[in-house]
């Protein structure tokens, strides 16, 4: 759980979750679309990022 504060200082908090992968998610990723594969990475990747910035901002 990830705590923030907004624009008006109020606190709230956040739950991140990690992704958990099983070899159902791996057999349907590999039936999935090179192209939309390409692009679930390219969007979890920014989301981590992301997260990765917001933590270091609230430490």
């Amino acid at each position: 759980m990830v705590i923030i504060r907004d624009a008006n200082s109020q606190f709230g908090s956040v739950l991140v979750l990690k992704p958990q992968f099983s070899a159902e998610t791996e057999l349907t990723a590999k039936l999935t679309n090179k192209t939309e594969l390409q692009t679930d990475y390219k969007i979890t990747a920014k989301l981590n990022e992301l997260m990765l910035e917001i933590e270091r901002k609230i430490t």
